[in-house]
């Protein structure tokens, strides 16, 4: 009778001490995943914040280019017919006052 009672305290020891000592190494693999699926899924975020801006930054580039042409097609259209002029302020091309007929240029 002293061995089993000396048994069953020795188990409920070992029980007291090994399956939160489980939990806890569970728990910590649990969040080592986690965490792993959480700097996989920022690195993503990351990558797209880095194409959204290369795409903005490279559709500025392409209106400033787009803008200089138009400002280079008035210089040349105007040394050959002045009538014609480019409103910089608003990016509009414009044909001559007395034909009032105004183009616009469509950008995306």
């Amino acid at each position: 009778m002293r061995i089993a009672r000396h048994k069953l305290q020795v188990f409920l020891f070992l029980a007291a001490i090994l399956v939160p000592a489980a939990v806890l190494v569970g728990l910590a693999g649990r969040m080592i995943v986690q965490d792993r699926e959480l700097a996989a899924k920022h690195l993503v975020d990351q990558r797209s914040l880095a194409v959204d801006k290369l795409r903005r930054e490279l559709s500025a580039r392409l209106e400033a280019v787009r803008l200089q042409e138009i400002e280079n097609a008035s210089h040349r259209r105007d040394s050959a017919n002045p009538a014609v002029g480019v409103h910089h302020e608003n990016g509009l091309l414009q044909k001559p006052h007395r034909i009032r007929l105004v183009l616009r240029l469509i950008l995306p």
